[in-house]
């Protein structure tokens, strides 16, 4: 399981188990929040947060979406795309 080969630090297996239950299943958003961790714990941290961006589309008002995008985003040095998805969340409260 993606869990099991994660502890392993078989990230790259994992990742790729992942990407196939998320292509079975792609509006399963848990499914593709553990893809977005997994892609960050295998130091590719702007891919993840396109892939943040890329699920918000299908699920806009998802928040814990939006924290990952902004988290890998500033984690990959795009200050200003977070910063942008910062003020439009402000605006949305």
């Amino acid at each position: 399981s993606v869990t099991e080969l994660r502890k392993a630090k078989r990230i790259v297996e994992a990742i790729y188990q992942c990407r196939v239950a998320v292509d079975e299943s792609p509006l399963d958003t848990d499914r593709r929040l553990l893809l977005i961790e997994l892609l960050r714990e295998n130091g590719e941290p702007l891919l993840a947060g396109e892939m943040a961006l890329q699920s918000r589309e299908l699920d806009p008002n998802n928040g814990k979406l939006l924290d990952a995008a902004i988290r890998c985003l500033l984690e990959a040095g795009s200050n200003d795309r977070a910063q942008e998805l910062l003020n439009e969340a402000a605006t949305k409260n």
